[in-house]
């Protein structure tokens, strides 16, 4: 297939991309939203975000897309969404889900296990106080609740020096448990559970429905890097108080400014690149 040819799929992280890392709007990206929605280009949503919080952002930019959840922990791709059957279980909604991790209160159980052993100073997301968790993400009540509804992982505010975060995930890991630095929290999930799994099995759904296709990543953060290592054209965006992380993959391009704004600009010039 002719390069300028191939249909272009977006994978993207949410929180400091498309969405302010603050108010958490996607309202900076519209435009290009608008034409992403049509131009027909699958916007696959991979984040340490619940089904629950992504499936309301894809209802108010007014898509239905496959998601990757939890960071990966798990796939949902809405029925019917590929011509082929799919190895997965129906998981309500008019969603299959793939799965990868295991469950959160198998997840919550081995926390409470790695803590009594090591100390360890935090607090999880589901045992926050529905007013604490609004104070420390700036989400609203609402979308607190979302926040809390987590099937495959826990998400944690880290209250420990970095010798104690050490020995705490040290602890995680004899347990069969990951954590994954995200732009503000940690996010617990099983071992061998990442982004990047997820996306190379979802393009590889596209590539069979669709033929040759492109696939870009966009993220600002490390538990991003699995992710921008399984896509062809990678994009690291700036965090918002103006510094970047490392990631050493070959292909990524690093581009300056954050969150939709910066999100917006990369898009647009992909698109015009492109002949979107």
């Amino acid at each position: 297939m002719d390069e300028a040819q191939k249909r272009l799929i977006i994978f993207t992280d949410l929180d400091g991309t498309l969405l302010d890392l603050k108010t958490y709007s996607y309202l900076p990206a519209l435009e290009v939203l608008r034409r992403i929605i049509e131009a027909k280009i699958p916007l696959v949503f991979c984040s340490s975000k619940t089904r629950a919080e992504q499936q309301r952002y894809q209802a108010d930019i007014g898509i239905r897309e496959p998601m990757i959840v939890e960071n990966g922990s798990a796939i949902l791709i809405p029925q019917n969404y590929f011509a082929k059957p799919l190895q997965s279980r129906p998981a309500g909604d008019g969603y299959e889900v793939i799965e990868a991790g295991d469950s959160a209160e198998k997840i919550k159980k081995l926390i409470d296990d790695a803590r009594r052993q090591t100390g360890a100073r935090m607090k999880t997301f589901s045992e926050m106080s529905l007013a604490e968790l609004c104070q420390v993400t700036d989400l609203s009540s609402e979308a607190a609740l979302r926040a809390q509804e987590r099937d495959y992982s826990e998400t944690i505010l880290s209250e420990m020096s970095d010798a104690e975060m050490i020995s705490f995930v040290e602890a995680l890991q004899s347990r069969g448990l990951s954590s994954i630095r995200g732009s503000r929290f940690h996010t617990i999930v099983s071992a061998g559970v990442d982004k990047g799994k997820a996306v190379v099995l979802l393009a590889a759904m596209f590539r069979e429905e669709m033929g040759d296709v492109r696939t870009v990543g966009i993220g600002d953060s490390p538990n991003d890097e699995a992710m921008l290592a399984a896509v062809d054209l990678p994009f690291l965006l700036q965090r918002f108080d103006g510094s970047r992380e490392h990631i050493d993959i070959a292909r990524l391009k690093t581009i300056d400014g954050a969150g939709p704004v910066a999100w917006n600009r990369l898009v647009c010039q992909l698109l015009d690149k492109y002949g979107v």
